[in-house]
């Protein structure tokens, strides 16, 4: 990806990093609220290359993702899998929880598993937000609409079937007649001393 695209991308990420943070749903409150009485340091709705992430923990080096019911269908498993395989690539080991199973989960657990320095960690993100190696994701074009004729300052649109449209161009503005289509009354204004008024031309 070229470094004004990543700038761009960046922008908007961190736009709707906020939006995320202030629509937080209940099950990312339950959670959070967990990890903060076990005293493990985390980051919340944390930007990585070009996903945000639920939590990470950057002394175990571990990406926590709540998943609700959404990410069972097929195109959010195979999305699912290229965001965990790119994380995985950076250095981090990526945990999803559903959220149903969330309640039975235990976060002490979290406590096992093997630290890291902090070198390691600014390696990973050093990775992960390097604008070279972040894939390109393509959207889709937006399909353009089709214009009328408009006659004078007409709010209505119309096309022409090609039959007509050849008669148009041969005969000119004698067809427009066939349109059903009125142009608006023109307006001027006006200005008498510090008042305005509109006058319609009669």
């Amino acid at each position: 990806m070229k470094y004004k695209k990543y700038k761009k991308l960046r922008r908007r990420l961190k736009k709707f990093q906020r939006g995320l943070i202030k629509n937080e749903t209940f099950y990312e409150k339950e959670f959070e609220k967990r990890l903060l009485v076990t005293g493990l340091y985390f980051h919340k709705q944390f930007i990585l290359g070009r996903y945000i992430v639920d939590f990470v923990l950057p002394n175990k080096m571990v990406i926590v993702e709540l998943d609700g019911k959404h990410h069972e269908e097929s195109k959010y498993r195979i999305y699912d899998h290229q965001r965990t395989q790119f994380l995985e690539g950076c250095g981090f080991s990526v945990l999803r929880i559903s959220n149903v199973s969330l309640s039975g989960y235990n976060v002490a657990s979290l406590y096992d598993l093997p630290s890291y320095e902090i070198d390691t960690w600014k390696g990973a993100i050093k990775k992960a937000n390097d604008h070279s190696t972040i894939p390109v994701r393509k959207w889709p074009k937006k399909r353009k609409k089709e214009s009328g004729y408009v006659s004078g300052s007409t709010v209505k649109s119309y096309t022409l079937p090609p039959e007509e449209l050849e008669k148009f161009l041969k005969t000119g503005f004698p067809l427009l007649s066939k349109l059903e289509t009125k142009p608006q009354q023109p307006i001027i204004r006006r200005f008498k001393h510090d008042e305005r008024s509109y006058h319609p031309i009669k």
